[in-house]
């Protein structure tokens, strides 16, 4: 990595007072904080050791920066040479997002972005506004985003690939951010972890149940997603931001999970978002009229489609030798659930799982259980198979060619 990158979060920023530093000279990282000296790595391929030091760092020039670590370190390992070329200005931009600024070498960068090679390839104006001696360049875009996205370009240990775990808020900015300054290696990584969560078929959808954190006592990737969102926003908040991500960066293949998701939601707040939309990254996320009406249409397709799941409960098979002891069965089956079907009435994929029969399986005989199984089975997948239409969107088998296009077959390779 050839990267040091000053942040502040001051609302007036300042890059002699920052929260953090990194810094990196070969295979030498250090981190100083504000208030103190946090930690030094020295990195090579073999090992790393970690040290810790207290030591005020209020402000620096590069020639204190290379005094500080010379004293935590004695000047062992560090030569103050090596530190004041790698601090040349010239090597080097600073990126300005929201109120954070982040020091950057421009020549890796620039190997990672074409948009930044391109910026980075014109002459500097004479009046260019300058910090710490070095051009700053103001993007349009959030911290939020902008951190994790520069981190995961200098940062071989952050944002690993899937199945590795992340976090809703990297995932965004690395996806966003590497799809808007064309870094294609970062934004196929980042689409992956998207995808993991947003299937394209009925079989995996039903599969994802764990999260990354326990993909290793797993054996199929199709049944793992790598990240989940944890932060202050509602469900429905936070669909709309996923939403929204995928359309910009054309992730269609997650929609119609994601508007699925949406007209499933049946927290009364739904509505209002719905209507007024969530702030993310400091932008006002609204969804498109024509969505939000095929949303609430979609509401009353997924409604019909669990009512006509349940009334398969209604008249025994044919073939059924105990009609009158099943017809008991199906009256306590409609007992024993009838508070849980309001709930999952908008999830038809819920409403009746293979894990509501454990509790039932001497209620029917095993002719009605297995007609009732097999006409359900056909249902859910009739309805999934027709769900991107429902919401306007190419069929499956164009979203399924756009996602192999654009990160493969990832989800069906066996873990090892």
């Amino acid at each position: 990595m050839d990267v040091d990158a000053a942040t502040t979060t001051d609302p007036n920023p300042d890059p002699r007072r920052v929260d953090e530093l990194w810094f990196e000279d070969g295979n030498i990282f250090t981190l100083i904080s504000r208030v103190q000296v946090q930690q030094i790595r020295f990195l090579n391929r073999t090992a790393a050791f970690r040290f810790g030091h207290t030591a005020p760092v209020w402000a620096f020039t590069w020639e204190g920066l290379v005094h500080v670590v010379e004293r935590v370190q004695g000047g062992k390992h560090l030569r103050e040479g090596r530190i004041r070329a790698h601090g040349n200005a010239g090597h080097h931009f600073i990126l300005q997002a929201g109120n954070t600024q982040y020091r950057v070498f421009r020549s890796t960068l620039a190997r990672r972005s074409t948009v930044f090679k391109d910026m980075f390839s014109f002459p500097q104006p004479a009046d260019a506004e300058l910090v710490d001696g070095c051009p700053l360049v103001r993007l349009p875009d959030a911290d939020v985003d902008a951190t994790p996205f520069l981190r995961a370009l200098f940062d071989p240990e952050f944002f690993l690939p899937f199945p590795e775990p992340t976090t809703f808020d990297a995932m965004h900015g690395c996806l966003r951010l590497a799809h808007k300054y064309e870094v294609p290696e970062l934004r196929r990584r980042a689409l992956v972890h998207l995808s993991s969560k947003f299937r394209t078929t009925l079989a995996q959808k039903d599969g994802v149940r764990h999260f990354a954190s326990a993909w290793q006592r797993k054996t199929s990737l199709t049944d793992i997603y790598s990240w989940d969102y944890l932060g202050t926003m509602r469900g429905a908040e936070y669909l709309h931001v996923v939403a929204r991500l995928a359309a910009e960066v054309g992730a269609l293949w997650i929609l119609p999970s994601v508007f699925f998701s949406l007209a499933a939601d049946i927290y009364p707040e739904t509505d209002a978002v719905l209507l007024k939309g969530t702030k993310y990254a400091g932008q006002r996320i609204c969804l498109s009229t024509e969505d939000q009406v095929r949303i609430l249409q979609g509401r009353r397709e997924q409604t019909r489609c669990s009512s006509s799941i349940m009334h398969q409960f209604q008249e025994p098979d044919p073939q059924c030798q105990t009609s009158a002891s099943c017809n008991t069965g199906r009256m306590e089956i409609f007992c024993n659930n009838q508070d849980m079907f309001p709930t999952y009435i908008l999830d038809p994929f819920l409403i009746w799982t293979n894990n509501d029969w454990e509790d039932h399986r001497d209620s029917l005989c095993k002719i009605c259980q297995r007609t009732i199984e097999h006409r359900i089975k056909e249902i859910m997948q009739h309805f999934w198979d027709h769900l991107p239409q429902l919401y306007g969107l190419p069929d499956w088998d164009v979203l399924e060619k756009m996602k192999v296009a654009a990160i493969g077959d990832c989800f069906l390779k066996e873990s090892s």
